[in-house]
C-alpha cells in the first residue's frame, strides 16, 4: 500500500511538470530549484528521469541544466515583455524618488576644496589637460603634500558640468541621481541575466541597492560622484567579462568545430570593453582597481565548477555519489585531460590578470611610489603606539562596517578623531563581534565553495576586493571609516540579504527534514496535491482491514504533521510581507531624511554633532560655521570643546586664536578684555606651532602678531619659516612683498600710529588688491594659486581710516597633512 502511495505521488508529480512545460514556464521552475541550491534536494522535482532533473536544474547537474531551461526560453521568445523590464525599471524609479529632495542642496563639506576651489575646473587660466597630472583637489602629483587620490575621470565630469552651468549646485546633484538610478538598473539587469537570479530577487536585491541609507553620502555629497561613476564602470565591466564568457563557451560548443567569425568578433570586442571599463573604473577612484579581480574570481568559481562536472564523478538522484568502474590508466588519463580543458580555459585568467598587474604598476608610477602623509587625527589607529592595539582596531573596523550596512541607524559624514575608540585590550567587548564576522565570512566562504554556489561567492568576492585599498591592512589611509567607500561594496550585501529574504519567504510554505543524512523539502499541504493526499489516504484506510486501518491511520497522522495548515502558512506569509514592506519604508525615509543633513554646511555639521558629540571635528566644523556667521562666542565655546577632546588639534588652535582676535577688533582700546584675547590668542599660536611644527599657517598668523607689535624681527624670521613650510603661501609673499616695499620707501614704521595707520585683518580670494598693498608689489600670478586653505587672521597697513565692519567668507579645505583639516579663510576686509 505504501509502494501504491509512493508511485501515485510521483505519477501526479509527472503530470504537474508536464503541464508546466506546455504553458511554457520551465524557466520558473529552474530558477526556484536554483534557489535552493546544492546539496538540497526538493521532493516535487524528483521525477525519476535524468532529462526531467537536468532541464529543472536538480542538484545533480543544476548547472547545464540552467542553461539548457534558459537558451530553451529564450528561443521560444518572439519579443519582450513589460514585466521582463520591470526589475530593471522599477529600482532606478525609487532611486529617483528618494533622492528627489537632494536636487536643492548646496556644495559642502569637500565639495568646497574639490571644486569650488580647484583650479582645474573653475579657473580659465588652468591648462586644458592639467588635471591629468594634478590629483583630485588640484595639487601636482609630485608635491610631497599631495593626497595622490588621482581620479581624472571624476573631475573631467565636473568640468563638463561647470562648463554647463558653472557653479551652480542643482546640476551636479541632478547627475549624481541619474547616475545613481543607472547604477540600480544596470545592477538589476546584471542579477537578472548574469547571475542568473529570477525576477522577483533581482527586484528585491535592485530596490534595496537604490533605498540604503548608507549610499546619502556618496549621492548627495557630489564628490561622491567618484564612486558612483567607479562602480557604474564595474559593473560595464563585469557584464561585458560575462557574457564574453559565455560568447566563448557558445561558440567552443558548435557542432562544426569552426567557431563563427560574427562569434569570435563579438567575444574580442566584449573583452575590450571590458578592461577598457575597467580602466575608467581605476580613473574614477582608487578602488576601480577590484574590477578585475572580481571577473578573476568569477571565472575561478565557473572553472571550479565545469571541472567538478566534467570529471568521472557523478551525483545520482538520491545524493549519493559513485564513481564510474574504469582502470587506473583511464582514469589518470581522464584526470589529465580535464585539467588540460581547464588550463586551456584560463586566458581570460591570465589576461585578467596581466591588466591587473599593468594598471597597479601605472598607479604607483603616477605617484612615484610615494603614499600620502597623513596626521594622527586623520587615523588614529595608525598611529596608535600598542601594536596590538593597531591590529585589533584594524580587525574590527571591517565588522562596524558591516554594522553600518546591517543597521545604518547612526550615519555621520566623518568618524575621524576618535569617533571609534581603539580597541586596545583582549577584554574589549568589541573583540567578539570582530571574531563573529570573520567565523561567519570564513564559514560562509567554504560552504559556498564545497555546494557551488556562485551568487554568494560573488557577493563575498564584491564585498572584499574593493575594501582591500581602503582597509588599512596594507598602508595607513586618511580615514578610519568612510560612509562612501561601502556604495561599492553594498552591491554584495544587498544580493546576500535579498536572497535571505527570498528564501524566507519560500520556507513560510515548506518544511524540511532530514531523510538518509540529506536536507529534503517537502511542499506545504495547499491545493490539489494535499487534498489528493488525504483523499487517497482515506479511500486506502477504508478499504483495509481494522489492524491495518489503525497503522495507516497512526501513518497518516504522523506524515500530516509535517505540514502546517493553510491559516498558519497564510498568516506566516503576510507577517513577513509586512516585515519585508516596513523594512523597505524604514530604509526610504532615513535616506529620504538623510538627504536633508547635506542640504548645506550648517545642517550637516549639526547632523554631525547630534550623531557623534564626541569627535573633535564635529565641534570644529560647527564653530567654523557660527565663526562665519559672526557668532564669535559660541565658535570659541565650541572650538575649547574641539580641543578638551584633542588636546593637540593645532587647527582648533589656530582657529581660536583668530577668532579671539576678531572679538577683540570689536573692543574699545584699553579695555581689559582685549589685552587678555590677544593674550590668549598668541599663546594658541604657539600652541598649534607645538602640537604640529610644520603648520604654516600658525607661524604666519604669529608673525603678524609681532609686526602689530614693533617686533619687525621676529616677524621676518616667522615668515621666512613659512615659505620654507610653503613655498606658495600667497599671504606670506604678499606681506613680505609689502615689507620689502616699505623698506625701500625709509618709512618701516608698522606698528606706529604716528602716520595714521592701523593693521587690519584682510583677505585675498581673487587677486584683487589686498588692503594698502600696491598692485606693482603683489607677487606673479604664478606664486599666488588660488588653492588658499589657510584661516588669516594678518593686520596691514592702511592709509587712510575707514568704517570697518565683518565681511564672513568661508571656504572649506580638504584634508592635509599635519592637522589643517577643513580649515576656512576668514577676516575682516577694509573697505574705502
Amino acid at each position: 500500500m505504501q509502494k501504491n502511495k509512493t508511485t501515485f505521488c510521483i505519477a501526479y508529480e509527472m503530470n504537474v511538470f508536464l503541464s508546466i512545460v506546455d504553458h511554457g514556464r520551465v524557466m520558473g521552475a529552474e530558477k526556484r530549484s536554483h534557489l535552493w541550491g546544492g546539496g538540497i534536494e526538493c521532493e516535487s522535482m524528483k521525477f525519476g528521469g535524468a532529462q526531467h532533473q537536468q532541464r529543472v536544474g536538480c542538484c545533480c547537474c543544476k548547472g547545464s541544466g540552467k542553461r539548457a531551461a534558459r537558451q530553451s526560453v529564450e528561443e521560444g521568445k518572439h519579443g519582450v515583455t513589460l514585466s521582463e523590464w520591470l526589475p530593471c525599471l522599477i529600482p532606478p524609479a525609487l532611486a529617483l524618488g528618494v533622492y528627489t529632495n537632494s536636487l536643492g542642496g548646496e556644495f559642502v563639506h569637500d565639495d568646497l576644496s574639490a571644486i569650488t576651489a580647484n583650479r582645474d575646473i573653475t579657473d580659465p587660466a588652468a591648462g586644458t589637460w592639467d588635471f591629468l597630472y594634478n590629483d583630485f583637489w588640484g595639487t601636482s602629483l609630485l608635491d610631497p603634500l599631495s593626497h595622490k587620490s588621482y581620479r581624472p575621470l571624476t573631475i573631467l565630469t565636473f568640468k563638463w558640468n561647470y562648463a554647463l552651468s558653472g557653479l551652480n549646485p542643482w546640476s551636479y546633484h541632478a547627475v549624481n541621481v541619474i547616475l545613481h538610478a543607472a547604477v540600480s538598473a544596470l545592477f538589476a539587469w546584471l542579477c537578472l541575466n548574469c547571475l542568473g537570479l529570477s525576477k522577483l530577487s533581482s527586484l528585491l536585491t535592485a530596490s534595496l541597492f537604490a533605498i540604503h541609507p548608507i549610499h546619502t553620502e556618496a549621492v548627495s555629497g557630489i564628490v561622491g560622484r567618484a564612486d558612483i561613476l567607479t562602480t557604474l564602470f564595474f559593473l560595464l565591466s563585469f557584464i561585458s567579462h560575462d557574457r564574453a564568457t559565455m560568447n566563448n563557451q557558445k561558440s567552443g560548443e558548435m557542432r562544426s568545430g569552426s567557431r563563427h567569425p560574427v562569434t569570435c568578433f563579438n567575444v574580442l570586442f566584449l573583452r575590450i570593453v571590458s578592461l577598457l571599463s575597467a580602466f575608467l573604473a581605476l580613473t574614477a577612484k582608487e578602488n576601480g582597481i577590484a574590477a578585475l579581480p572580481v571577473a578573476i574570481t568569477w571565472d575561478i568559481i565557473r572553472l571550479h565548477q565545469q571541472s567538478a562536472s566534467s570529471c568521472d564523478t557523478r551525483r545520482c538522484g538520491c545524493g549519493k555519489i559513485y564513481t564510474s568502474p574504469s582502470n587506473k590508466s583511464t582514469s589518470r588519463w581522464n584526470s589529465c585531460s580535464c585539467w588540460l580543458t581547464v588550463v586551456f580555459k584560463c586566458w581570460p585568467i591570465l589576461l585578467s590578470l596581466f591588466t591587473t598587474f599593468v594598471l597597479l604598476a601605472a598607479r604607483i608610477a603616477l605617484q612615484q611610489g610615494q603614499l600620502p602623509l597623513f596626521s594622527e587625527q586623520d587615523n588614529p589607529a595608525a598611529f596608535a603606539s600598542s601594536r596590538k592595539a593597531r591590529i585589533l582596531t584594524m580587525l574590527y573596523l571591517p565588522a562596524f562596517n558591516m554594522g553600518l550596512l546591517l543597521a545604518p541607524v547612526l550615519l555621520s559624514y566623518d568618524w575621524q578623531n576618535g569617533s571609534i575608540p581603539l580597541v586596545e585590550d583582549w577584554r574589549d567587548w568589541r573583540n567578539v563581534g570582530t571574531l563573529f564576522f570573520y567565523t561567519s565570512l570564513a564559514v560562509t566562504l567554504v560552504y559556498a565553495w564545497l555546494n557551488r554556489k556562485k551568487v554568494i561567492l560573488w557577493s563575498a568576492a564584491v564585498m572584499v576586493w574593493p575594501m582591500l585599498p581602503a582597509s588599512n591592512l596594507f598602508y595607513p589611509c586618511g580615514f578610519v571609516v568612510a560612509e562612501r567607500l561601502l556604495y561599492l561594496p553594498s552591491l554584495g550585501y544587498c544580493l546576500i540579504v535579498a536572497l535571505g529574504l527570498r528564501i524566507v519567504f519560500r520556507s513560510t510554505r515548506s518544511r524540511w527534514t532530514i531523510r538518509a543524512g540529506r536536507l529534503v523539502c517537502h511542499q506545504n499541504a495547499t491545493g490539489s496535491y494535499a487534498s489528493l493526499r488525504r483523499r487517497r489516504s482515506s479511500s486506502t484506510c477504508s478499504s483495509s482491514s481494522s489492524s491495518s486501518s489503525s497503522s495507516s491511520t497512526s501513518s497518516s497522522s504522523s506524515s500530516s504533521s509535517n505540514y502546517w495548515r493553510p491559516d498558519r502558512q497564510v498568516f506566516a506569509r503576510c507577517l513577513f510581507l509586512i516585515g519585508a514592506i516596513l523594512l523597505a519604508v524604514c530604509f526610504a525615509t532615513k535616506t529620504w531624511t538623510r538627504n536633508l543633513d547635506w542640504a548645506d554646511r550648517r545642517t550637516l555639521f549639526e547632523s554631525g554633532l547630534r550623531t557623534l558629540p564626541n569627535n573633535a571635528k564635529m565641534h570644529y566644523n560647527y564653530a567654523n560655521v557660527q565663526k562665519d556667521d559672526g557668532r564669535w562666542e559660541t565658535a570659541i565655546d565650541h572650538y575649547r570643546t574641539a580641543i578638551e577632546l584633542w588636546p593637540n588639534y593645532a587647527s582648533a588652535l589656530n582657529n581660536l586664536g583668530t577668532v579671539l582676535l576678531a572679538r577683540a577688533d570689536d573692543m574699545e582700546d584699553g579695555d581689559r578684555r582685549k589685552e587678555l584675547a590677544v593674550q590668549e590668542a598668541e599663546l594658541r599660536f604657539r600652541d598649534a606651532i607645538r602640537s604640529h611644527p610644520h603648520h604654516a599657517h600658525a607661524h604666519y598668523n604669529l608673525a603678524v602678531l609681532y609686526l602689530q607689535r614693533n617686533e619687525t624681527e621676529q616677524a621676518l624670521h616667522l615668515l621666512n619659516q613659512v615659505l620654507t613650510l610653503n613655498s606658495n603661501h600667497r599671504e606670506a609673499l604678499n606681506l613680505l612683498h609689502w615689507l620689502q616695499a616699505e623698506k625701500k620707501s625709509a618709512n618701516v614704521d608698522t606698528g606706529s600710529s604716528s602716520n595714521g595707520r592701523t593693521i587690519k585683518h584682510y583677505r585675498n580670494a581673487d587677486k584683487t588688491t589686498i588692503g594698502a598693498i600696491p598692485a606693482a608689489h603683489h607677487p606673479p600670478a604664478s606664486a599666488m594659486p588660488m588653492t588658499g586653505h589657510w584661516i588669516t587672521a594678518n593686520r596691514l597697513q592702511h592709509q587712510q581710516q575707514a568704517k570697518l565692519h565683518h565681511q564672513p567668507q568661508r571656504q572649506e579645505s580638504r584634508q592635509q597633512r599635519g592637522g589643517t583639516t577643513s580649515n576656512y579663510r576668514w577676516n575682516k576686509t577694509a573697505k574705502n
